[in-house]
């Protein structure tokens, strides 16, 4: 508020809080800088943003630069950004963040900045903070300005990137910079897509195989994510990894109704780890559904193997795994559909004795005789 014959000094960390202030002072390490740098190549004076009446007030007899009235964001934007570039890697990670954050207000509340320098800005930036590992509070409130800002939303990320691509669609670096914040920004279309699969083409690994199944299984496409993630366990070679690859194998494939594949997979995950309850509970489910095309006493017979590998699996999930409920359920299920004494009895099959189950994915199964 205004206060007659009144001076007011407002020391602030970011230059949104002092943007109307008649003066601007910046410090540096304690001490007014001298900004003349900023001043002489932006020339301010012949953009009418310093005021002539006041401008003696603002630099020494040699010339030398020490305030600037009216446009604060301009110069604290330019020192902020010069001193980042000065201090490379070293450089103060506030500085960094007060920066970036500066810029991003300036995007959402003027139509000064456009959304492929906020976007730049971030990609050259990021760098730094994986450089710098013990600056990751501030690493959170870089990666939340950018996240806060509405700059890096997909219409703006593929606006950005559409061209360049064109222009040169098998430059490494620019696809995985695309691949990158699309990814980050949650983006879904078509050209997002089209984009993941030609970095992998051009750069096979298997983080990129799991990231590509990932979203493919998010849209739905059961097939292309079993096709990354085949890719991916071609090429893993630990054992705990290559668990993890044929559990996500075997969970999609029964999404998927491939019950063959998810039995499959689940058999070979179970083998690499038993303790892991998962592919316990795939291999339960898969032993019923496959029941079904039995039929008769063998189909009935089929769910006694089912019963036996989701008790092994409720015995191995957490209790706060998301399948326990379900996997609590298909027990019950899988008990009702058990043969009764009578059909046990015209089999000539005693309760508590040995069965081998002859059909569906379970054929081959040694479980017991037990009626309904």
């Amino acid at each position: 508020s205004f206060i007659p014959e009144t001076t007011k000094i407002i020391i602030a960390q970011r230059v949104a809080s002092v943007q109307d202030a008649d003066l601007i002072i910046v410090m540096d390490n304690g001490t007014i800088a001298d900004i003349t740098d900023y001043v002489v190549n932006w020339d301010l004076r012949n953009e009418g943003k310093v005021n002539p009446s006041i401008e003696d007030a603002l630099h020494n007899d040699e010339g030398h630069w020490f305030a600037v009235p009216y446009e604060p964001y301009i110069m604290g934007m330019l020192y902020n950004k010069t001193a980042i570039e000065a201090g490379g890697d070293n450089t103060d990670p506030e500085t960094v963040v007060a920066y970036f954050s500066n810029l991003c207000d300036d995007y959402k509340n003027t139509d000064e900045v456009l959304p492929d320098e906020i976007i730049a800005e971030y990609d050259r930036l990021t760098p730094f903070f994986e450089k710098n590992p013990n600056a990751n509070e501030y690493k959170a409130q870089f990666d939340a300005a950018f996240g806060l800002s509405g700059a890096a939303s997909c219409e703006n990320l593929e606006k950005l990137f559409r061209g360049k691509l064109e222009a040169a669609p098998d430059d490494e670096a620019l696809l995985a910079q695309a691949v990158a914040l699309m990814s980050r920004a949650k983006c879904d279309g078509d050209f997002y897509f089209t984009l993941a699969e030609k970095y992998y083409a051009v750069k096979p690994s298997s983080e990129t195989a799991m990231f590509l199944a990932q979203a493919f299984q998010s849209k739905g496409d059961y097939a292309k994510a079993i096709k990354y993630l085949n890719e991916a366990l071609a090429v893993e070679q630990d054992p705990a990894e290559r668990q993890l690859l044929l559990v996500r194998i075997a969970l999609i494939d029964l999404v998927a109704n491939d019950i063959p594949g998810a039995a499959s997979a689940a058999r070979q995950a179970r083998d690499l780890n038993p303790e892991d309850g998962v592919p316990y509970y795939v291999l339960a489910q898969c032993y019923a559904i496959s029941a079904a095309n039995c039929g008769g006493f063998a189909g009935q017979a089929t769910f006694w193997a089912a019963y036996d590998t989701m008790s092994k699996a409720i015995e191995l999930l957490p209790a706060d795994s998301e399948y326990i409920e379900s996997a609590k359920t298909s027990l019950n299920a899988f008990r009702s559909r058990f043969p009764t004494s009578e059909e046990c009895f015209f089999n000539e099959l005693q309760a508590g004795s040995r069965y081998t189950v002859t059909c569906g994915t379970a054929a081959g199964v040694v479980t017991s005789v037990r009626p309904r």
